[in-house]
């Protein structure tokens, strides 16, 4: 459990009039815990007879929370999971990560060369999040963790940035937004922050826009976040 200590680290100390607070998102951009939570959330849904295949969850899962999923089948097929489906779905997808998660390619060079303050702002319970740094031994790289389980409205709604940004002491127009999801940049741009769009895949990477950054390699990270500082904040 990530104590209240551990999420209050370093908040507060950082707001100056030209600091900027870079917010990763976790699944996806950390960690490589999205081809995990689908298998095995399709795995749960399919034991309790939902018509739900991995090509349903690549086209309506990513970037939402587990709770907001549940919402979705559950309204889709216009019945409710049972009421140990969210505890086994935990259990599964515990076991899975301390066997296999492993951290997104070149995600640590990056963060070793980002000398900016930074925190996580992600979809997932705190203890999941902890429990996938921790594996992949990037949990001393951040001193701060929000959970979509703090906030009323999960991604695409802003709230969590937004309560990430206020609680860590930055405006919202000084905060870079790191994602991999369609749900995540709409509401970095809802909260009216900076996202940069993570695509490993060359085949489906977009065209830039003024309002979002695309790239297909962690290692360009550092890079992509001088030269928006630079551009953009000084």
């Amino acid at each position: 459990m990530i104590t209240n200590q551990e999420q209050q680290l370093n908040i507060g100390v950082h707001n100056r009039g030209n600091d900027i607070l870079i917010i990763f998102d976790c699944d996806g951009v950390l960690v490589d815990s999205e081809p995990i939570a689908n298998r095995i959330i399709v795995q749960c849904f399919q034991s309790e007879g939902f018509n739900v295949d991995l090509t349903f969850a690549d086209k309506h899962f990513i970037g939402i929370s587990t709770q907001d999923c549940i919402k979705y089948v559950e309204l889709q097929f216009k019945r409710r999971v049972s009421q140990s489906f969210l505890r086994n779905y935990e259990n599964l997808t515990k076991r899975e990560i301390k066997r296999s998660l492993q951290a997104i390619p070149n995600i640590i060079g990056a963060l070793e060369l980002i000398n900016y303050p930074k925190c996580i702002a992600s979809g997932s319970t705190p203890e999941k999040i902890k429990l996938s740094l921790e594996v992949t031994n990037i949990y001393k790289y951040f001193g701060s963790i929000f959970s979509a389980t703090q906030v009323k409205k999960g991604k695409p709604h802003p709230d969590i940035f937004l309560h990430a940004s206020k609680e860590m002491g930055f405006k919202p127009d000084h905060c870079i937004v790191v994602e991999d999801s369609d749900p995540g940049v709409q509401a970095a741009l809802a909260a009216e922050m900076k996202p940069l769009l993570y695509r490993p895949h060359m085949d489906i990477l977009g065209a830039d826009s003024d309002k979002v950054k695309i790239f297909n390699d962690m290692s360009q990270l550092p890079t992509i976040i001088e030269k928006l500082v630079s551009d953009k904040f000084r």
